[in-house]
């Protein structure tokens, strides 16, 4: 799957001990080192799930509190041309 800037990722996952369908839009998020390209949603999700989201996609993604990124990569290797 492709994940182009503006698109809607919709994604099951646990939260609050239930199953969800949520929401995720990819962005390009304006940060210090430049426009970083994630998977952004305004809810609150488990550290755990936002980490497994990460690895399974291979793109950052950032949540209410903050962004968990796929292992063995950093932001950097996301900026925006």
């Amino acid at each position: 799957m492709k994940l182009e800037i503006g698109k809607e990722v919709k994604i099951r996952l646990k939260r609050m001990g239930m199953y969800q369908i949520i929401t995720f839009t990819v962005v390009a998020e304006k940060m210090p080192i430049g426009s970083v390209r994630m998977l952004k949603t305004d809810r609150k999700i488990d550290t755990s799930e936002i980490t497994r989201i990460a690895e399974e996609y291979q793109i950052p993604v950032k949540d209410r509190d903050g962004i968990a990124v796929p292992s063995g990569k950093k932001l950097v290797d996301f900026l925006v041309a």
